[in-house]
């Protein structure tokens, strides 16, 4: 992206209904305020990215809002440990994947371990070989819908046309047959016996259930501990679909949704890509720091509802959020735990402050 600026000709009367004229200097400046007058030129190229045009808005509005009065002299604005814009959104959903690549929980609250939501990715599917399944290579996990019951201490696994199976989540050291290392160097409990019987027969292929370890200290999550979708993001993806799709936030299999807290806020849509860092306004202040952007591949074509496969919304993806260089679109961010909570809980509704 090129810029190139000028001041307006002395000549002229107005520009754009503001009236201006020539100060002793010879510049040119509003009449209320004695501004400097002028233009701002950029120059776009196939190179240019949705990114670099959110740069410029932020670096030019302070200005333009001082030049008008609304803000103050840009040398008072003060600045805090380099985040100089906060955002106020509401987390509006709270979804839990107990098992990897299957279906979802919406919780109205649920409390955090020292490293992420409570059994959030604890368990995977994999095949005779050890390798896990995902839902890019069997779109089908998606129909597993796992449940926990916290009081009782069970996972339970719901599939259509088959009964529920039921885990004891502190008891299973009976279905335990092997502990290996899986999924990056996580050490993991492999599961046999009926569960091995009932998600063969789900699937239609072979498949038993896999647990990361007590002492493990990362989830099976790929990246972060958390991923992050703004709602006013998901409906600018909504409406440059040609396809006549219903796509919601669930596309994007997100553990925390947040949108904005009153309707004629102004925060865009993908400006969670500069967030730095946000707190969970509770009783607890819950700190999260961003990692990086979440880069998306072809499972957000995967319906959660139906398993099915169909979409184009990946193709939708990487036509207006395609990184250079690579076939991979971000949308949503990953966030880490700031620092370890100790019994704590996050609720729908709660405020979210969120820093640039």
């Amino acid at each position: 992206m090129h810029s190139s600026s000028k001041s307006f000709e002395n000549n002229h009367a107005c520009r754009r209904g503001l009236f201006c004229g020539t100060n002793t200097d010879g510049e040119d400046v509003l009449d209320s305020g004695h501004q400097p007058l002028g233009s701002i030129r950029l120059s776009l190229g196939w190179m240019s990215r949705y990114e670099d045009i959110q740069c410029w808005i932020n670096f030019l509005r302070p200005i333009i809002l001082q030049g008008i009065g609304i803000a103050p002299l840009l040398s008072s604005v003060s600045i805090n440990n380099g985040y100089n814009e906060e955002i106020n959104l509401i987390l509006t959903h709270i979804y839990i994947y107990p098992i990897k690549s299957c279906g979802s929980i919406s919780v109205k609250e649920w409390p955090l371990t020292s490293i992420s939501f409570l059994y959030d990715r604890e368990w995977m599917i994999i095949d005779q070989n050890l390798n896990p399944l995902t839902l890019k290579r069997l779109p089908s996990l998606s129909q597993i819908k796992p449940s926990i019951n916290l009081k009782q201490n069970q996972l339970i696994l719901n599939a259509n046309n088959h009964p529920s199976y039921i885990i004891d989540i502190n008891n299973d050291s009976t279905i335990i047959k092997s502990t290996v290392n899986l999924n990056d160097g996580i050490m993991c409990h492999v599961y046999g016996g009926e569960i091995e019987q009932w998600l063969t027969q789900v699937l239609g292929i072979y498949a038993t259930l896999a647990r990361r370890t007590k002492d493990s200290q990362m989830t099976l999550a790929n990246e972060g501990a958390f991923l992050l979708v703004y709602e006013e993001s998901v409906r600018q993806i909504r409406t440059n679909l040609i396809e006549n799709e219903n796509i919601t936030h669930e596309r994007f299999r997100p553990n925390l949704v947040v949108d904005k807290q009153y309707i004629n806020q102004s925060y865009s849509a993908y400006s969670e890509d500069l967030w730095k860092r946000l707190i969970i306004l509770n009783e607890y202040n819950i700190e999260l720091k961003t990692i990086g952007l979440c880069q998306r591949c072809s499972i957000v074509n995967v319906d959660p509802l139906t398993g099915n496969n169909q979409s184009r919304l990946f193709t939708r993806l990487q036509t207006q959020r395609k990184e250079i260089n690579s076939l991979r679109a971000n949308f949503g961010i990953l966030l880490n735990l700031s620092k370890i909570y100790d019994h704590v809980f996050v609720h729908v509704g709660d405020r979210i402050q969120v820093f640039k």
